[in-house]
C-alpha cells in the first residue's frame, strides 16, 4: 500500500546526490559502481514534481539500469533491494495497484494494463 505523506521533492542534482549517498554509490541491484539515479516511478508521470522524491530512486549501473527501464526488474525489486518501505506513487495512482516504471498496472496474473 502506498504512503500518503508528502515527500520532499528535491532538485535533480540533490535527487541523485541522496540517492548515491543512501545507497552507497554502488547499484542497488548487483552492487557495481552506480552510474544513474533511476526513478522507480518515471518522472514524467509525477506531473510538476518530475518524482525527485528519494524514495523514488535507486541507484543503478548501466545494465541494470536498462534492466529497470525495460521493466525486467520490477519497482517492487528495486524497493526491496534498496530497504525502500515508503511506496510513493503520483497522486492519479490507485493506492491499491501495483505498478510497472512506466505506470502500467500490473495484474495478479503477471498481465499488464496500458497505464497513465
Amino acid at each position: 500500500m502506498a504512503n500518503s505523506i508528502k515527500p520532499e521533492n528535491l532538485s535533480r542534482e540533490d535527487f541523485k546526490i541522496s540517492v548515491f549517498k543512501r545507497d552507497r554509490y554502488a547499484c542497488v541491484c548487483c552492487q557495481k559502481s552506480a552510474v544513474d539515479a533511476h526513478h522507480i516511478i518515471d518522472r514524467s508521470l509525477w506531473g510538476e514534481s518530475q518524482g525527485y522524491f528519494l524514495d523514488n530512486g535507486v541507484a543503478v549501473c548501466g545494465d541494470c539500469h536498462k534492466k529497470s527501464e525495460e521493466t525486467l526488474i520490477s519497482c517492487n525489486s528495486l524497493r526491496m533491494y534498496a530497504k525502500i518501505n515508503n511506496i510513493l506513487l503520483p497522486e492519479h495512482f490507485a493506492r491499491d495497484e501495483e505498478y510497472d516504471h512506466w505506470g502500467n498496472i500490473i495484474l495478479k496474473n503477471g498481465t499488464r494494463l496500458k497505464g497513465s
